[in-house]
């Protein structure tokens, strides 16, 4: 069983932003993100995984294939495989987040 307290593991840096893994398995991963006013990651995707992001403090700006939003704490936000994407900090306050990504599953082969 693996428990983890997002609060005690909270840690912020002026230099960059934070990233810590909490699990790691080989089809799932979890993550969290603490950011500080002004720190983003850039544009991205991931071929094979989809991702969902749990916000848990803080109003991040989130880009999926180019469309844009302002999320809240505790709003869910699922970013398919191979999407475009981005999370940025604008402020004023802090961000803290909680995203997990996972393996997208083959398509099932046709019966003969």
């Amino acid at each position: 069983m693996l428990s983890f307290n997002v609060g005690e593991a909270i840690e912020f840096s002026e230099e960059k932003r934070v990233r810590k893994a909490i699990f790691k398995e080989a089809s799932m991963k979890i993550e969290m993100l603490c950011y500080l006013p002004g720190q983003a990651i850039p544009l991205h995707h991931h071929p094979k995984e989809d991702e969902v992001f749990y916000i848990v403090d803080g109003e991040p700006l989130m880009t999926v294939d180019g469309e844009e939003r302002k999320l809240s704490p505790n709003d869910l936000m699922f970013v398919p495989a191979n999407s475009k994407h981005s999370i940025s900090n604008p402020g004023p306050g802090k961000l803290v987040a909680v995203f997990f990504k996972a393996d997208r599953p083959l398509p099932e082969a046709p019966s003969p």
